[in-house]
């Protein structure tokens, strides 16, 4: 079975219908038993206000031709107001039951439905090509695990489940309507339709506002979730101003732009219960006619054919309105679609596994860019690195450091040319396999975790928590205990919390700690500062003993690192 990713993707023009129709599949009895419930309460519903009628012609004996009201009725038990009374009070305890099952079911199948999508998802954002957040960024994404999660849960409770429901119900009130008076009957359908018409024109220019509201929204959450990480910076260079500037332009734009939402959202509102009120006023013209023609019509009649109608107001006015639920909601569709349709790493099922041999690392004649939109950050680029040693790539400026960590391990796909470990393709590789053999020492891999256990360790057991003990204890040997770090310490999102010879700790105890053969390392000269320097070089030295491939890739010229006799590559 599609799971909801490929439902979307494979559903370009209406990505709603595959992922609820493999829904509603997977959860159809769940489906079946919460639109059960829902027809009880509409019996329950229709019964109410008819009952009423029943009431006022026991009240005051009057006797109608058409004993409709008796038929619905069981015998003649009701016919004493007492146990009338008791009958109405069992239609209310029983209306109350099973509207609460129809609306619990309803949720509950809301809140899974919401809860399949966000996780897909989420899992699907872990496998992207870091290239689409590289030239869009991260923040226009929030949007999707908000907004939208309500726009689609709405679509399938209100729009599907609640519909299918209310449509049951209008149909049994006509039923009954009808059966009470086929003209009064006749005029609300008549209502019905031209509202449902109006509706539809005026949906379409909510539509087109709606999604341009929505993509504003979106910009703006992306602005602030870029601005607010580099509010130190902003400070530093006394750019508030225009930063609080560059915002408000945006926020202006999105208040024009709701105003005018807000407009046609609520001509909405105030046009479907409007006409549906002068339908009923149009109900009332012609119970006057009736009158003033003498024509025979029964209070009872009337009083249950009005309690009826005004019952289902309710009922038409989320008929009518419903296709707004379903517009907003394709539109969320619409954008999920999106992002599921961005570029993803390779399928890890399909790829044979990494085989580490020596580590040696081949690039030959590689061409990279971000984006189509960018330059080339490589170009022909052609590198051999000897594995089971020291190597240090340098180069006076410009080299793309992380870059070249990055195609090595697969996370960036070439242009053009090809990356080999070992003889074998890293994008033509299980990258789980690849990266179970390769670490990282580099700053522009984020600590990840709210303590320094959390950001070094890959699992929790107490094994690797003694490990990480004791590699943290040969890193700090010598330090003043006052600024020793324990695994415990709390590190704040990113390690904001530590200083920046602790975080360099941390990532290197977060490099060594898997004991890989393949150690990838960026800038190691600007440790030499660091207090715990001698340490670090020390286990880092141990590796190198091990036979393990180590590539340091260096901007300067430093001799702090000859000990560890690297092969130095030199580049143009």
């Amino acid at each position: 079975m599609l799971n909801e990713t490929e439902r979307i993707r494979n559903n370009p023009k209406s990505p709603s219908k595959g992922i609820l129709w493999q829904f509603i599949t997977v959860h159809r009895i769940a489906f079946a038993y919460t639109l059960f419930f829902g027809v009880i309460a509409n019996v329950f519903t229709i019964l109410i206000p008819i009952s009423i009628s029943k009431y006022y012609s026991i009240l005051f004996e009057t006797n109608s031709n058409r004993a409709f009201i008796l038929d619905v009725f069981p015998g003649n038990w009701v016919n004493s107001l007492p146990n009338f009374l008791w009958f109405f009070l069992g239609l209310i305890v029983c209306w109350m039951f099973f509207s609460f099952l129809q609306r619990f079911n309803t949720g509950i199948l809301g809140e899974k439905f919401v809860r399949s999508i966000r996780e897909s998802l989420f899992a699907h954002q872990m496998t992207v090509q870091m290239t689409s957040y590289d030239s869009t960024g991260f923040g226009k994404y929030l949007l999707r695990y908000s907004g939208d999660m309500t726009s689609i849960r709405n679509f399938l409770t209100v729009g599907i489940i609640r519909f299918i429901i209310d449509l049951l119900l209008v149909f049994l009130a006509f039923i009954a309507m009808f059966w009470i008076n086929w003209m009064l009957s006749f005029i609300v359908l008549g209502g019905i339709v031209l509202i449902y018409l109006t509706v539809i024109l005026i949906n379409k220019t909510l539509y087109k506002v709606t999604l341009t509201n929505r993509n504003r929204k979106s910009g703006l959450l992306s602005f602030v979730s870029s601005r607010l990480p580099l509010v130190l910076t902003i400070k530093g260079f006394n750019r508030q101003t225009v930063e609080v500037n560059n915002f408000n332009v945006r926020s202006r734009k999105i208040y024009k732009m709701g105003v005018r939402f807000q407009w046609v959202y609520n001509l909405v509102g105030v046009i479907v219960p409007g006409m549906l009120y002068l339908t009923l006023f149009a109900i009332l013209i012609t119970v006057y006619y009736y009158k003033r023609s003498a024509v025979n019509l029964h209070m009872e009649h009337l009083l249950g054919f009005i309690l009826l109608f005004i019952t289902v107001l309710p009922v038409f006015r989320r008929l009518i309105r419903v296709s707004s639920i379903w517009k907003v909601g394709e539109i969320s569709f619409e954008k999920l679609q999106s992002v599921f349709n961005l570029k993803k790493d390779m399928n890890a099922v399909d790829a044979p596994n990494f085989r580490y041999k020596r580590g040696n690392i081949e690039f030959k004649n590689v061409t990279f860019a971000y984006s189509d939109d960018t330059g080339n950050v490589l170009d022909d680029f052609s590198l051999s690195l000897e594995g089971s040693r020291v190597n240090m790539v340098r180069q006076s400026s410009g080299l793309p450091k992380s870059t070249l960590i990055k195609l090595i391990m697969g996370i960036y796909s070439p242009l053009i040319g090809s990356i080999k470990i070992d003889g074998q393709k890293v994008n033509r590789v299980n990258p789980k396999s690849l990266k179970r053999r390769v670490s990282i020492l580099s700053e522009d891999f984020p600590l990840l975790g709210e303590t320094v256990f959390e950001a070094s360790a890959y699992n929790t057991s107490e094994v690797n928590r003694a490990q990480l003990q004791v590699l943290l204890d040969d890193i700090q040997k010598g330090l003043p205990e006052e600024t020793k770090l324990t695994l415990e310490y709390k590190i704040g999102e990113r390690g904001r919390k530590l200083t920046e010879h602790q975080r360099q700790i941390v990532f290197c105890l977060r490099c060594f700690m898997t004991n890989k053969p393949i150690i990838l390392i960026e800038n190691f000269s600007r440790y030499s500062s660091n207090p715990a320097f001698n340490s670090i070089c020390s286990t880092l030295k141990s590796y190198a003993q091990k036979n393990k491939t180590i590539v340091l890739f260096e901007s300067i010229h430093t001799n702090i690192l000859d000990e560890l006799n690297p092969m130095i590559y030199e580049l143009p």
